[in-house]
């Protein structure tokens, strides 16, 4: 058991509305799908699954790198079904958020404490919107250099009554 400094990635689909028009069968075969299509960019980057939609890296610049290029393929997948007219393929989704520092975190237990797990996961999960990608600042900083072809918009978000800067990421032509 130890303190480790690791970037965590939190990412969600608006699987409610999904379900309510598709079914739970539906649902769960759409998950598995996407899923399954993102787990050898997750792998390729190093990301470590501890949760469905939780993963932790090593440092901020893998977690953006492994990020920005879910987003793109899950922008890419939905226009593709829905340019072919299959909706129900098209899983949208909220969003990411990205935070970095301290953690507790024991491998193949539920133990994965930390500001970084609950900010990554207050970004991804209730603050980030059609797909966007929230980085906090600091993961921001450290990784800035690698989002000169994305459109980045600096908020200014509250969050339990804390104010703090996060950086909106989207591609440049979405």
């Amino acid at each position: 058991l130890g303190s480790l400094r690791r970037a965590v990635q939190f990412f969600k689909f608006n699987l409610p509305d999904y379900s309510q028009e598709y079914g739970a069968r539906q649902t769960l075969h759409a998950v598995h799908k996407m899923l399954a299509m993102l787990k050898p960019i997750f792998i390729k980057h190093g990301a470590v699954k501890v949760e469905t939609w939780m993963r932790l890296f090593d440092d901020e610049e893998e977690a953006v790198k492994c990020t920005t290029e879910v987003q793109q393929v899950v922008f890419d997948y939905n226009k593709e079904r829905s340019s072919n007219g299959n909706a129900s393929s098209h899983m949208e989704l909220c969003g990411f958020g990205i935070h970095s520092g301290q953690i507790v975190y024991v491998e193949d237990t539920d133990v994965h404490w930390g500001d970084p797990v609950n900010t990554a996961s207050k970004l991804g999960e209730d603050l980030a919107q059609n797909g966007e990608i929230l980085l906090s600042k600091q993961v921001f900083l450290a990784s800035k250099h690698l989002l000169t072809e994305k459109r980045v918009t600096k908020r200014n978000l509250t969050v339990s009554k804390v104010d703090f800067e996060a950086y909106s990421i989207f591609p440049k032509e979405h």
